[in-house]
């Protein structure tokens, strides 16, 4: 079939969340996949041996690593490469967090449980983990399929992905809060067309006062949870529901965990819904809006769900109270968390319960700007400002990552250009984007070898 010589257009949803922190500036890294019945060994060794760190030097002393590599430089070559990831890995296993579900284990990425992602050899050992935990619910065949070596074969740019289409568009509901560095970005595409489009339900009924809606907790975590609940707790009590927001699941447990939180939970309706827990969530969603109930969300949720409110009393009480518990780094997610309320002319608003020592260390104010903030009042004005500081130091940073990942790309392109002429890539060593890639190795060679174990 000859490719087709139409014009492709792009559409990109969410384009704050292309520009973001996820993928522009980040690489899609493909595997292959190997594995053979001398790999499994290696894994079992590093895992039981975990406590006692061992070294590179133990293993290839081992006789199935001495079989595996007879022989075969260049696979030796690749092999130990891996195995200082194996031992590197062993320990960290548990990070990223994780969930394990329908017999597999998965990542929470942009909202999404991923079972077919690896964060190099942590993942392999996560199986192992949970296989010691529960062999029913990890097998051990399970555990041993994810025992194999996984070599990169390329690093791909996700900001090189526009560059393919003829048109590109874009639909965004934070336009106007777009940083210097993502309007630059946009930019560069050759986008110079904004259109804004005004709500069909005409201005929003939030109410949210920067002077007065704003709480920054500077004792200690006790009295910040105490206000997350007191400020709930006043909420509810007026017939509406409450919708909390956490920076992440641990923060949330925390939380919910606490003397506070369980005071909620044993007081009034109440749930708490993360990244590992999504199986109900259409109902949550739903009943999230009851009068009086109080909802634990992780930030993940706070964009693209539609909390409806169909409750007449609950609109004329005010309507669904959100609190968001940390101070988003980019302006877009802070509007997207408010935007689950006052939707389609109904009532709504928002606070902000800060813990101080977060703030701190997020967004890095000194003691002298905290004494000032609890002085003047004016936290929402002064951390906005720091947030649109750091938003310049990390525009920087990410367009030298931009940068970096084009280089990747560039050579990975070059790789798979090597792959299609078949007869120079047999006759040829594999090129050296690859070699870089997978730390010393030749591809093509450590295939052929592996095949034949």
């Amino acid at each position: 079939m000859k490719p087709s010589n139409r014009s492709r257009i792009l559409l990109i949803d969410e384009i704050d969340v292309f520009f973001g922190a996820g993928f522009y500036g980040v690489t899609y890294n493909p595997l292959i996949c190997l594995n053979s019945v001398h790999s499994l060994p290696i894994f079992e060794y590093v895992w039981n041996n975990r406590a006692n760190s061992p070294s590179v030097a133990q293993i290839k002393a081992l006789p199935v690593y001495i079989k595996m590599t007879k022989n075969r430089l260049q696979f030796a070559r690749l092999i130990d490469a891996h195995i200082e990831m194996l031992i590197s890995d062993v320990n960290f296993f548990n990070s990223p967090q994780y969930v394990v579900k329908n017999g597999e284990i998965g990542y929470v990425i942009n909202g999404n449980l991923c079972t077919n992602t690896n964060y190099g050899y942590r993942t392999a050992f996560a199986y192992f983990y949970e296989h010691e935990q529960d062999s029913k619910k990890i097998t051990l065949a399970t555990r041993n399929s994810n025992a194999f070596f996984n070599v990169r074969v390329g690093k791909f740019s996700f900001a090189e992905i526009p560059k393919q289409f003829h048109t590109i568009l874009g639909v965004t509901g934070t336009l106007d809060s777009m940083t210097d560095f993502q309007k630059a970005a946009i930019e560069s595409y050759g986008i110079d067309t904004l259109t804004r489009t005004p709500s069909i339900y005409g201005t929003s009924l939030m109410t949210f006062r920067e002077q007065s809606d704003v709480f920054v907790i500077n004792e200690g975590e006790a009295e910040y949870f105490q206000a997350i609940t007191r400020e709930a707790e006043t909420v509810a009590n007026k017939g509406r529901p409450v919708l909390i927001f956490f920076k992440d699941q641990k923060a949330l447990d925390r939380f919910a965990d606490s003397e506070y939180g369980l005071s909620l939970k044993a007081n009034r309706k109440f749930s708490q819904i993360t990244e590992s827990n999504t199986d109900d969530l259409p109902r949550e969603v739903k009943t999230a809006t009851d009068a009086g109930k109080v909802t634990l969300w992780t930030r993940i949720f706070g964009r693209g769900l539609d909390f409806k409110c169909f409750d007449e009393k609950v609109n004329e009480s005010g309507g669904v109270h959100i609190i968001q518990t940390f101070f988003s780094e980019d302006l877009a997610e802070e509007i997207q968390i408010k935007g689950r309320t006052a939707r389609q002319k109904n009532k709504g608003s928002y606070q902000l319960v800060l813990f101080g020592k977060d703030l701190k260390e997020s967004f890095k104010l000194t003691s002298t700007e905290q004494d000032t903030m609890q002085k003047t009042g004016n936290n929402y004005a002064m951390l906005n400002e720091k947030r649109s500081e750091l938003s310049q130091k990390e525009g920087k940073r990410r367009t030298a990552q931009v940068a970096s990942a084009l280089q990747a790309h560039t050579a990975s392109l070059s790789y798979l250009k090597a792959l299609a002429e078949l007869e120079r890539y047999v006759s040829q060593p594999v090129s050296q984007p690859v070699l870089e890639t997978n730390k010393r190795s030749e591809i093509w060679e450590m295939l052929h070898s592996f095949a034949k174990i």
